[in-house]
């Protein structure tokens, strides 16, 4: 090789080097540009998730803990995040309520069946002072493994125990109001059987009662049959007779 053949290779390498630089320099860029309007949606994201009147938050399934809360969790609850996402399933099961922590596991159930991606239901939180708040959740899911099963979920629970306060004072107030001596056989009725009869009144049928509530149809038939035998009626109409009666709607 000549003396000027080696300088013409090695000034196309040079030049290769330069536009390989050069390139590299325009990706760097590009992605720190990407960078910044990420970090600026995410900065939004939290701005938004943290102000929303509700507390949210991610729960590992396979774990029973939680991930990630919104600071609404210390403003309304009074819980810090770090109280949330150390205290493991002990502080979830604490803070949902022994009898209410089975409406994650079926939701989760509910997504792995491939039924629906959003599974709505009221849970009984308790916060710092051991105050039970009613709380309208709805729970979707946020993860999948690889063979499809719900790994993760997400809930957002809003605080709707004032609400529910009045609705039953309300009720309690209407109810005296037009007592028609019914009063014992209310007290009978479990809170599913009150829950099925209120759907009933909704003309809701079997079915829709069934997946509305997340029991199967036999159960509702069953608590149907408990429901006549209780009430005293021979069919549905007397079911919702009763119910409008007592406003059970």
């Amino acid at each position: 090789m000549t003396g000027s053949e080696y300088d013409l290779l090695m000034a196309q390498r040079l030049n290769q080097a330069s536009d390989a630089f050069v390139h590299l320099k325009e990706l760097s860029e590009k992605i720190t540009r990407q960078n910044r309007e990420l970090q600026k949606k995410q900065e939004l994201l939290d701005l938004v998730m943290n102000h929303v009147p509700a507390v949210i938050f991610m729960i590992d399934t396979t774990r029973n803990r939680i991930t990630w809360v919104n600071q609404r969790l210390k403003q309304l609850l009074g819980f810090t995040t770090d109280q949330a996402m150390n205290g493991g399933t002990k502080f979830l099961r604490e803070l949902i309520g022994r009898d209410d922590f089975h409406h994650i596991q079926q939701a989760v159930e509910y997504f792995n069946s491939r039924k629906g991606n959003e599974y709505k239901t009221l849970l009984h939180m308790h916060d710092s002072y051991n105050e039970e708040h009613i709380m309208s959740a709805t729970v979707a899911p946020l993860q999948r493994e690889e063979k499809g099963k719900v790994s993760s979920v997400i809930c957002i629970a809003l605080d709707v125990t004032r609400q529910t306060e009045t609705q039953q004072e309300l009720k309690q107030m209407l109810r005296a109001m037009v007592s028609n001596g019914s009063d014992k056989v209310i007290r009978s009725i479990t809170r599913r059987e009150y829950d099925v009869l209120r759907l009933i009144a909704r003309e809701y049928s079997t079915k829709q009662i069934a997946e509305e509530l997340n029991i199967s149809i036999p159960t509702v038939e069953t608590h149907r049959r408990n429901l006549l035998r209780k009430v005293e009626v021979k069919n549905t109409a007397g079911l919702v007779r009763f119910a409008v009666e007592n406003m059970i709607v």
